[in-house]
């Protein structure tokens, strides 16, 4: 009987499929978790998930949370302790934070510039975000008047009880949010008030989802 030599000993190592995750750390409890979830819903679970990380608290910590999971995974370049798998390298880490009444909002910004994380603001705050899915929406506002419009469009949303919505719905309309929302972005940077109220840049996480979804390069 021939011997089986090592080769044929060797049992071969399961391997995990090129998935881009998206590890996502919000200081949101049920509206963004919520949101979230209905846009992963949409994907395509072989190509591209979402990993909802929170709620995370005041920016600043959700920052933090961010730039140390990345840190520790090693998906900040200038910090790699480990080298990546292919796989790997294409995951990505987000921080996503409101602007609120925040003390700590623009710190949270500058720590997130300063590591190389990205993140997806919202002044004043997420709600905004859900709104421009409905129609334009550019005049300066406080959270409780965007939480308002929310409640008035979407009939399941209520900020008092912490109810959200199904927000499957709402993703149908996502096209038009983004181009919205640049749209009011870029007309706060013509009125010299840069990523000032109202303004988001949600639009760009989710660009950078769909075309992950499409399996283009980031």
């Amino acid at each position: 009987m021939k011997s089986r030599g090592k080769k044929g000993l060797k049992r071969k190592q399961a391997s995990r499929v090129a998935v881009r995750f998206f590890h996502i750390f919000s200081e949101g409890k049920k509206t963004e978790r919520d949101y979230f979830k209905a846009l992963g819903d949409t994907l395509d679970s072989s190509k591209v998930r979402i990993s909802y990380n929170g709620p995370m608290g005041v920016p600043k910590t959700v920052a933090t949370k961010a730039i140390s999971f990345a840190s520790e995974k090693g998906l900040i370049k200038t910090r790699r302790r480990r080298k990546l798998n292919s796989y790997e390298e294409l995951d990505q880490v987000w921080a996503v934070f409101d602007r609120d009444d925040f003390p700590c909002y623009h710190e949270a910004k500058q720590m997130c510039d300063g590591a190389g994380v990205p993140y997806a603001y919202s002044d004043p705050c997420f709600e905004l975000w859900i709104n421009l899915h409905f129609g334009e929406h550019d005049a300066p506002c406080t959270s409780h008047q965007a939480q308002g419009r929310t409640e008035n469009l979407i009939e399941e949303y209520d900020p008092k009880s912490g109810k959200t919505a199904d927000f499957s719905l709402v993703i149908g309309k996502l096209e038009k949010a983004e181009e919205r929302a640049e749209h009011q972005r870029q007309a706060r940077i013509d009125e010299a008030n840069r990523d000032g109220n109202p303004s988001t840049n949600m639009y760009e996480l989710t660009r950078m989802l769909h075309s992950a979804n499409k399996g283009e390069k980031l």
